[in-house]
């Protein structure tokens, strides 16, 4: 961010800051260790200082109060998102099975992505209030990738970016259903047999006003398991020279995927 900042109304450059679909999330190995207990996650979950995404994006972060991004189709505010909340946090650590912390979770990040790894130190930072200690490893991507394949390798919790295909709700609920588990979006292995059902109905049902129905009780029920810390949506940020023409922005597409077909030097 602070790079981009720099280069902004330089007269050599253009620059794109756009709303996309990709939400980050932190997400836990709910089969794992540790991660497994529903109590542990919303303790760790309202120990967390969200306002570091704004301050670590300079202002072009906008926190998730869903498990859709806002321009998901059926998006609503989902009542209870979790914030950062001392109190509470304490209170379901109570309820854990490591009622007094004294544990160690490990967070695995993109190495050398200096975002990611300032997110490891808010947790290092929030999470010691409750007694928890942060092992922070950089790994890089497709060592990321692996590690997530299986229950029985997946850290803690990872560092993830996803961008759905399209901005129909199936593209984001289906990242929570097992045919997504050990895929880098489905690493939280969410298991809850209710809510699976859920989504396969909503996949399959014609009309809009009955999928909203369902769409808006998936988010509920997801963001009351906190399988992750819903995070934030960030602003895409794409700087580029003057004599480069034809660039036209897309909310779909990957994080560093462009269309270059119709881009060309003046």
């Amino acid at each position: 961010p602070d790079e981009f900042d720099a280069l902004v109304g330089r007269k050599e450059f253009k620059s794109s800051t756009q709303p996309a679909l990709t939400a980050f999330g932190l997400k836990f190995n709910t089969k794992g260790k540790y991660m497994s207990d529903r109590n542990l996650r919303k303790a760790v979950a309202y120990a967390f200082d969200y306002s570091a995404f704004d301050k670590i994006y300079n202002g072009r972060a906008v926190l998730m109060t869903s498990i859709f991004t806002d321009n998901i189709k059926g998006k609503i505010t989902v009542p209870g998102m979790p914030r950062h909340d001392l109190a509470k946090a304490k209170a379901f650590l109570a309820k854990s099975k490591w009622p007094t912390g004294g544990i160690e979770l490990e967070y695995v990040y993109v190495q050398g992505f200096e975002e990611e790894r300032k997110m490891g130190l808010v947790l290092i930072d929030s999470l010691k209030d409750i007694d928890i200690t942060i092992k922070m490893v950089p790994l890089t991507w497709p060592n990321m990738k692996a590690r997530g394949s299986k229950v029985e390798t997946s850290p803690d919790m990872l560092a993830i970016f996803a961008t759905p295909v399209s901005n129909d709700p199936d593209a984001v609920a289906m990242m929570y259903h097992p045919d997504s588990w050990g895929k880098y979006y489905g690493t939280s292995f969410y298991d809850n047999p209710e809510v699976h059902k859920m989504i396969e109905k909503a996949r399959f049902t014609m009309k809009w006003e009955d999928r909203a129905k369902i769409y808006a009780e998936i988010q509920k029920r997801i963001v009351d398991d906190q399988p992750e810390i819903f995070g934030m949506m960030r602003e895409r940020r794409i700087i580029y020279r003057n004599y480069v023409k034809g660039f036209a922005y897309s909310p779909v597409r990957m994080t560093t995927e462009f269309d270059y077909y119709p881009i060309h030097l003046d």
